[in-house]
């Protein structure tokens, strides 16, 4: 199926994790990802996301390191 949503232009000053940040913190509370019937926040989406980059830092992973 092909996309049907709508465009938008993108900053190019700033990262996509910089602009989900400030989306988190505007919408924390509007649904961001529906899967299987369960469903995550901004804010839910976000925390998470932040907790994950803490364990791969406490691993010693930098930030430009890739990981699978």
């Amino acid at each position: 199926e092909a996309w049907k949503g709508n465009t938008l232009p993108v900053p190019t000053d700033k990262t996509v994790h910089q602009l989900f940040e400030e989306t988190a913190q505007r919408h924390k509370d509007r649904p961001a990802v529906t899967y299987n019937g369960q469903s995550w926040t901004y804010g839910e989406l976000n925390a998470k996301a932040n907790r994950l980059a803490r364990i791969l830092i406490d691993c010693g992973i930098s930030a430009d390191e890739r990981v699978g």
